[in-house]
């Protein structure tokens, strides 16, 4: 007897969650599809409920843990003992039990669901002028692109759903794993698509969509993780009409979310009376057992397994040169009253709200600087020029940090430059979610991976023997998923 598969029942249904304005969204509720879409203000509102998952993605399903805590930039505390499917992650002990990877896995089809059936609309409709068409169709792509780029680094082979699922027959025949070169270059045509349709920026109560920018920059990464340098160069050049702030520490000030160097963040907002859509990251990142912590958020946080993730780790914390700026605007240390030690802490989301588990905090997934860095890479990529436009271009990120110019003195062959790119990647985009899949493009999971892996368990009593011995670059496929499948089969 067929069994339909999870994801693909999840997507014959379609759950709006916002209202017009793309800040102040509405209670999430269920509209059918046959008496929605019948005016313009409904495709915006089924627009904003494909925005939704990509916020549930990094606040409930811990996107972090996957992308910034899987490598050697974090790690966690085990005061007592509380987490151990956080710590299995950090470790490389994760089973197909492990409940984050398919949280991961339902909330990105969700997102890739909805894209598919306010696509199917667009196409359709005639009740939308042609520059709303446009954005909206150019958004939906922009959204697709991200949630397959995030599923198919996690994942490797995934199923490619690009139609509404409406029946189990359709169901079935979508839920089969295809290769990651045939998601690759989906996700490369939904993202150039996107940079086509998409505007420069926004204006109003709607600065945060998906710009062109974004577009650019999601097919500038995904074409360096491709290793088609010459592809992304000429995306990345594309990306204009943002600038560095001259104060890194102002990056994260809550009152310049969406500022002139933001070119795409996940939006959180407080004060609308739901805690769903205001941000945690804080209370998240913050010690265990810190307490009230005023010195450190202004409202109790630290208590038990909410807290003592995605923690700094010593190789990160001596990253950073002297004179670097940013590592004081990136990281704090909390002295515990108990063992006077000093716990780092992730300092960037440092903007409490006005109750536990409420902030104000956006996530950025994309910033100039970090376009900036990515050039750099695929220009010496290249080829490696002496004092060239790659040099240039890695220079204004490290003058804003108040660092000296590297010049081909110091750098002088390709080598020694692709070291310092990763290098500077690594203390400026810290705690944003870039170093996993940063190590994962350059081949260097597994060698960096297992020198950490040292380093940890000389440093905490705590870690297992089994940890760090495999460093799988994926994660493993959701159980249900595979055994559904068996069962049709």
């Amino acid at each position: 007897m067929k069994n339909c598969n999870y994801i693909y029942m999840l997507l014959t249904c379609f759950l709006l969650g916002c209202s017009e304005d793309f800040l102040d969204v509405a209670p999430e509720t269920s509209l059918g599809s046959t008496s929605f879409f019948k005016n313009e203000g409904q495709f915006v509102a089924a627009l904003n409920g494909t925005y939704v998952p990509l916020r549930d993605l990094y606040k409930g399903g811990n996107f972090w843990l996957l992308a910034e805590q899987r490598s050697d930039n974090t790690s966690y505390e085990n005061l007592d003992g509380s987490g151990v499917s956080k710590f299995e992650i950090d470790e490389f002990r994760v089973t197909e039990l492990n409940t984050f990877p398919p949280t991961i896995f339902r909330m990105s089809y969700d997102g890739i669901g909805r894209a598919n059936l306010l696509l199917s609309n667009i196409a359709t409709t005639e009740v939308l002028n042609d520059d709303i068409k446009n954005q909206l169709e150019g958004q939906a792509y922009f959204l697709r692109a991200l949630y397959y780029f995030h599923l198919v680094r996690v994942f490797g082979d995934i199923p490619l759903v690009l139609e509404p699922v409406n029946n189990t027959e359709q169901a079935f025949a979508t839920a089969e794993r295809v290769g990651v070169s045939e998601v690759y270059s989906v996700i490369v045509d939904d993202a150039t698509k996107a940079a086509a349709l998409l505007p420069d920026s926004y204006t109003g109560n709607v600065i945060g969509r998906a710009t062109k920018g974004a577009a650019l920059t999601l097919l500038g990464e995904v074409q360096m993780t491709l290793k088609n340098f010459e592809a992304a160069i000429t995306a990345l050049n594309g990306v204009t009409g943002y600038t560095l702030l001259s104060d890194y520490g102002e990056l994260w000030n809550a009152a310049n979310k969406n500022s002139a160097e933001s070119i795409f963040e996940v939006q959180y907002s407080v004060g609308m009376g739901s805690e769903d859509f205001a941000s945690d990251f804080m209370y998240r990142f913050v010690p265990q057992h810190s307490g009230a912590g005023e010195e450190i958020i202004g409202f109790a946080a630290g208590n038990g397994s909410d807290s003592g993730h995605n923690t700094p780790t010593n190789d990160m914390i001596g990253a950073y040169e002297a004179e670097d700026l940013r590592k004081d605007a990136s990281i704090g240390f909390w002295n515990n009253p108990q063992t006077g030690m000093d716990i780092p802490y992730v300092k960037k989301f440092n903007n409490p709200g006005p109750f536990r588990f409420w902030m104000d905090d956006n996530m950025p997934i994309y910033r100039y600087a970090d376009v900036l860095l990515m050039l750099s890479e695929a220009l010496n990529e290249q080829g490696y020029v002496a004092d060239g436009e790659a040099f240039d271009l890695l220079n204004r990120v490290r003058q804003r940090a108040g660092l000296a110019d590297l010049t081909s003195a110091e750098l002088t062959d390709q080598d020694s430059f692709r070291e310092a790119v990763a290098q500077e990647r690594r203390v400026e985009l810290a705690f944003e979610n870039h170093r996993w899949f940063d190590l994962l493009r350059t081949d260097k999971a597994e060698e960096t991976m297992t020198a950490h892996g040292v380093e940890e368990k000389a440093l905490k009593s705590y870690v297992p023997t089994n940890a760090y011995q495999n460093i799988s670059l994926l994660y493993p496929y959701p159980n249900r998923e595979t055994l559904l499948l068996d069962a049709d089969n």
